[in-house]
């Protein structure tokens, strides 16, 4: 490969980077709050009555519970919101894991290799009840 093949590539992959800083594309949505995750869920199961949520402390991820027990993971993907709804048993694992910051963290993985792992991080020192006792239920 030619040098001037490098150049020119290089040179094009920077222009596509600066386009997508200018495009605004490179922005990383949060979400605004409790408010927002409910109303996403509502658009993605419209029937579903919500038990329990937890909202992630750095406002890009929750989690929530819904009365027929399958869960429902809210996230921010890029710009936008991505909704994944699963039964408990979909799920590979859920660990705790060390955060950067304060606070204690867990992570999910399901067996959907299509939906990126969701972290969960909270101030406080334990995961709400309900979501421990779902993490227990996933490791036995």
């Amino acid at each position: 490969m030619s040098a001037s093949v490098l150049v020119f590539g290089l040179i094009g992959v920077a222009g596509l980077l600066l386009l997508a800083v200018l495009l605004g594309i490179s922005k990383i949505r949060l979400l605004a709050g409790p408010e927002e995750v409910l109303a996403s869920a509502r658009e993605a199961v419209p029937e579903a009555l919500i038990l329990e949520m937890a909202l992630d402390a750095d406002r890009r991820s929750a989690l929530l519970l819904l009365a027929d027990g399958r869960l429902l993971a809210v996230r921010t993907l890029g710009d936008s919101l991505v909704q994944r709804v699963f039964a408990p048993q979909s799920i590979r694992a859920l660990r705790r894991i060390k955060p950067k910051g304060k606070g204690v963290a867990v992570q999910l993985l399901l067996a959907d290799w299509g939906f990126p792992s969701l972290r969960l991080r909270f101030e406080h020192t334990e995961p709400p009840a309900w979501l421990e006792r779902l993490r227990r239920a996933a490791t036995s």
